[in-house]
């Protein structure tokens, strides 16, 4: 973010916000950016306008060999 902001030669100050709140705060003002590991998809474009992606970070299932699982949300619906 710092080099982002530094090649913009702009002042940037840093808010901590929770993961869920990330769009509204963008949505109502409260922040400008969001540098945070947030996937596309398409309920989000719908919401927001994201550059191109800088960070990719691809989800991983780790399970035991012999668990019985389906990688989908029901599959994965109260798991731990």
């Amino acid at each position: 973010v710092q080099a982002y902001c530094a090649q913009m030669r702009a002042q940037c100050t840093l808010v901590q916000q929770d993961f869920d709140g990330l769009i509204p705060a963008l949505q109502s003002g409260k922040v400008d950016a969001i540098f945070a590991s947030l996937s596309i998809t398409e309920e989000r474009a719908k919401l927001i306008g994201f550059s191109k992606p800088y960070l990719r970070t691809p989800a991983r299932l780790v399970a035991r060999a012999n668990a019985k699982l389906e990688p989908t949300a029901a599959g994965l619906r109260g798991k731990k």
